[in-house]
């Protein structure tokens, strides 16, 4: 195999590892109707970072399994203003707590406002379609 061959197949073998690296980046959590959501938030990240969930009632358990104090805020935005629909206490390293939320279909950010948390990645969407 000549060099110039060698590096093109290199190059293919970076890209796929690139690829399947961010299709397991992009996981989509089917929530159903009536099944409950638990999220686990740590140093940069929140998982799962993305959720489809149905309209109606959806309880969700956040636990802090990191080593900061997280907490979980989702947030709407529409028309340039920002509305946050349910938040979390600050929850220390190793607690839980349950918030039990109703939102309309829509789409709506996750994160963890704590410390500028959402702009290094511990951020996600939640996808609410109707039933």
């Amino acid at each position: 195999m000549s060099a110039i061959g060698f590096r093109r197949s290199l190059g293919l073998v970076a890209a796929l590892i690139l690829a399947v690296v961010a299709a397991g980046c992009s996981h989509l959590t089917n929530v159903a109707s009536h099944q409950p959501l638990n999220v686990a938030l740590t140093e940069y990240r929140l998982r799962p970072a993305k959720v489809l969930a149905r309209s109606g009632d959806l309880k969700i358990t956040v636990t802090n399994v990191g080593l900061l104090t997280h907490n979980f805020v989702i947030q709407h935005s529409q028309s340039g203003t920002t509305t946050t629909m349910a938040a979390t206490p600050d929850l220390a390293p190793g607690t839980s707590t349950t918030l039990s939320v109703t939102l309309p279909s829509g789409r709506y950010t996750t994160a963890s406002t704590l410390n500028g948390d959402n702009s290094i990645g511990e951020q996600g969407t939640l996808t609410v379609a109707s039933k």
